[in-house]
């Protein structure tokens, strides 16, 4: 009895690594990373919007979405050209927190996301979202980074589950 237990448990123990490590592969190798455009009624700073690529294309990279990032416009080996995505966005709101009426506001940030392939560029998947910040904020928490933060780790998780 007890070895038919210990041989299920390393049974179930190996199935559960292999899943793991299947969770943990990712499924294209190169995503070319565009610089996100603002629609024409945002007021999006330039600074923030290049703070969002620099860290967006990184955590593309640590949540395992993509194995490498590479800048706008660069070629891919042609092996990998159909295990490699294009990420285009457009910033359709945004409102920095600050004080309204003496009292705290929540900041928000909206986007459109398309994913395309890059071999042939057709559309994979497209996100519209909007990111509210984290409970009750005032203007530094934005210009401290945490708007940007809370933005990227939403459209990061948003893109995983699309490309699964």
């Amino acid at each position: 009895m007890r070895r038919f237990f210990l041989i299920t448990l390393l049974l179930g123990l190996c199935g559960v690594a292999n899943l793991s490590a299947k969770d943990n592969q990712t499924k294209y190798k190169y995503a070319e990373v565009k610089h996100f455009t603002n629609a024409e009624v945002v007021g999006m700073p330039q600074d923030f919007a290049s703070d969002f690529h620099i860290r967006f294309s990184a955590q593309l990279v640590k949540e395992k979405v993509v194995t490498q990032t590479i800048e706008e416009g660069a070629a891919v080996p042609a092996e990998d050209a159909a295990d490699s995505i294009v990420i285009e966005g457009k910033f359709t709101e945004f409102n920095k927190s600050g004080r309204c009426a003496l009292k705290k506001c929540d900041g928000h940030i909206g986007y459109e996301i398309n994913i395309y392939r890059k071999s042939d560029h057709s559309l994979i998947a497209a996100i519209t979202h909007v990111t509210s910040s984290r409970g009750e904020i005032t203007g530094h928490y934005w210009a401290s980074g945490g708007g940007v933060v809370d933005s990227i780790l939403e459209a990061t998780s948003l893109i995983k589950k699309a490309l699964k």
